[in-house]
């Protein structure tokens, strides 16, 4: 009997244009179809990933785990995200298993991948099923369908095996169509206008200050100092950022003279004229 994987939701958009990327999150879920099997872990050594775990082609293991990894290139239809992109992906324990450990590992053959385990040997009814969760997967791959390589091992009840779940890689449906803090450069105490316009997102939020606001709108902010702005927009699972910012106009002198031209002689009185913008104080040395 075989394990029951399902990845939701089953697709990740990508990434266009890299100085905004897209965030993803996957779940996978593991359940257990064999209603007569009590489904049981072992790692009677408690093991953790600090120890010497076993490779993917590890056999006659006394230890119950899944691995998963995907295909990682972005020159063909079927690759997930590129091999550098890979290290940035995450991967946890859902909220009902989280005993379990999530280490990263890599291969000759796959690169990246991450071996599940369980902390401690244990059995599960056969209504539970457990979950994990991949975050932050940024893909600048091409759009089509990749894949999610699933094998299991040392699974009470269970076949040992490999399995590919289907993950699609789609268009961006969803987009921050501006945003700007006008004017960039400001007198300390005076105001910023921030303004965004987000496309096809379930909400959207503002910092500073994680403010839930419309798809569309403005707002003006008081700069004291160099402001950054951030508006994330969310669409399901997915994330989407971008940045801006405004400074703080630097002193200007405008004029720093005298009312006698040229040398002059010692003790000779003069008078300093000066001018000075965007300044909180003026020292003459």
């Amino acid at each position: 009997m075989n394990l029951l994987y399902g990845v939701y939701p089953n697709a990740i958009t990508i990434t266009t244009d890299p100085k905004h990327p897209i965030v993803n999150q996957l779940s996978l879920d593991i359940s257990f179809p064999d209603e007569s099997v009590q489904p049981g872990f072992v790692n009677s050594q408690r093991l953790t990933p600090d120890d010497d775990l076993p490779g993917l082609n590890a056999v006659e293991y006394n230890l119950s785990r899944i691995y998963i990894w995907f295909p990682w290139e972005t020159d063909t239809e079927k690759g997930f995200v590129s091999a550098a992109e890979s290290v940035n992906i995450a991967v946890s324990p859902g909220p009902n298993n989280a005993n379990w450990y999530c280490a990263r590992k890599s291969d000759a053959n796959v690169g990246t991948y991450w071996i599940l385990f369980p902390k401690v040997s244990g059995q599960l009814v056969t209504s539970d099923s457990i979950q994990f969760v991949l975050d932050q997967i940024i893909s600048t791959a091409r759009i089509g369908q990749s894949y999610m390589f699933v094998k299991n091992c040392n699974i009470t009840g269970y076949t040992d095996g490999i399995q590919e779940v289907a993950v699609l890689k789609q268009a961006q449906d969803f987009e921050i169509i501006s945003f700007t803090a006008q004017p960039s450069v400001v007198v300390k105490g005076r105001s910023v206008l921030v303004s965004w316009e987000v496309e096809n997102a379930d909400f959207c939020t503002l910092d500073p200050g994680n403010q839930l606001v419309a798809l569309q709108g403005n707002q003006k902010f008081i700069i004291d100092s160099a402001t950054a702005f951030s508006l994330s927009a969310q669409r399901g699972t997915q994330q989407i950022r971008q940045d801006v910012a405004a400074y703080l106009s630097p002193p200007v002198v405008q004029l720093f003279t005298t009312n006698v031209p040229g040398p002059i002689d010692y003790g000779t009185r003069v008078t300093l004229q000066w001018d000075v913008l965007y300044a909180e104080t003026v020292i003459i040395d």
